[in-house]
């Protein structure tokens, strides 16, 4: 037996990682891996990460029906975002995607992305429930 290692149900995962909860950053309900907007600011994830002009057909992924998307080593990710670091524009430790005012100049960017009307308690985050990738 490894030291600190336990597997109650045999799987072959250390009981301490399964019961770890994915990060819902908006709360919605949605993880951020499969949450397109993860800060619910209304500005798409693949733009807040640096690659937007990826995502041709403006629908928040970048796949395969975007005008030149290639996967040559197939690992379902599109070649041109690979190497793509995630911008932290403000410098503030957190990435774009989950900074509900990216620049930090004081205005949301849930406002800066033409979608203020959908914040009416104005926290910066659309009040509606997100719906994005479900599963």
């Amino acid at each position: 037996m490894i030291h600190g290692y336990a597997d109650a149900d045999g799987d072959g995962m250390s009981d301490n990682t399964e019961s770890t909860t994915e990060p819902d950053s908006d709360g919605d309900g949605n993880p951020d891996f499969l949450d397109i907007d993860s800060d619910n600011d209304g500005i798409f994830d693949v733009v807040e990460g640096g690659d937007g002009e990826f995502d041709t057909n403006g629908d928040g992924v970048i796949d395969s029906t975007d005008t030149g998307f290639a996967d040559v080593d197939g690992d379902g990710m599109s070649d041109n975002t690979e190497p793509t670091a995630e911008p932290d524009y403000d410098g503030d430790g957190n990435p774009d995607y989950l900074d509900i005012d990216s620049d930090n100049d004081g205005i949301f960017d849930v406002v800066e992305g033409g979608d203020g009307n959908l914040d009416t308690n104005g926290d910066g985050v659309i009040d509606s429930t997100d719906t994005d990738i479900q599963m």
